[in-house]
C-alpha cells in the first residue's frame, strides 16, 4: 500500500503537468506552424529559395519537340493520303496544358512574393543605414533635440 507521502508527491507531480500541459501544447503549435510556414524558409535563405523557384521553373517548362525531317517524296505521300492538313494561321490554335498554366501561374506568384521579399530586405537594410531620425516611433520626442 502506497504511503500518504508518495501520494502527495504524485498529486503534486499530476498537478505540475496539469499546469504546464497547455504551454507545452501551445509551444508544440506554434513550432509545428513555423516549420510549415514557407515565408520562414525564404526569409531565412533567401538565395536558396530563389535559386529553388529558378529550377522548379526551369524543370516544367516544356522542351521544344524539334521539326521533323520530312523528305519531298514522305511529303508527297502525307498530302495524297490526306494525312497532311494545311490550314491558314488565323485557324492553328496552339494547345496549352491545363498543367502548364497551373504551373507558369505558381512560378509567378513564388517570383513576385520573392522579389516583395528582396525588397523589403533592400528597404530595411536602407532604413537601418539612414541617419535620419525614426519617423515611426510617435513616442520619440523631437523638440528636445532641437532644443540642443
Amino acid at each position: 500500500m502506497p504511503t500518504p507521502q508518495s501520494i502527495d508527491d504524485i498529486r503534486n507531480e499530476m498537478r505540475s503537468v496539469r499546469n504546464t500541459l497547455a504551454s507545452d501544447v501551445d509551444q508544440l503549435v506554434q513550432d509545428t506552424q513555423s516549420l510549415t510556414d514557407w515565408r520562414q524558409y525564404v526569409h531565412s535563405k533567401p538565395l536558396v529559395a530563389f535559386a529553388a523557384t529558378a529550377l522548379v521553373g526551369y524543370l516544367l517548362i516544356p522542351k521544344k519537340t524539334p521539326a521533323p525531317n520530312i523528305n519531298s517524296e514522305q511529303l508527297a505521300k502525307l498530302v495524297k493520303d490526306q494525312k497532311l492538313v494545311v490550314a491558314a494561321s488565323s485557324e492553328v490554335k496552339q494547345k496549352s496544358s491545363l498543367l502548364s498554366g497551373v504551373m507558369g501561374l505558381a512560378v509567378s506568384l513564388a517570383m513576385k512574393s520573392v522579389v516583395g521579399f528582396a525588397a523589403e530586405q533592400l528597404n530595411s537594410m536602407m532604413v537601418g543605414q539612414s541617419s535620419s531620425p525614426n519617423l515611426s516611433n510617435p513616442s520619440h520626442d523631437y523638440s528636445a533635440e532641437r532644443r540642443g
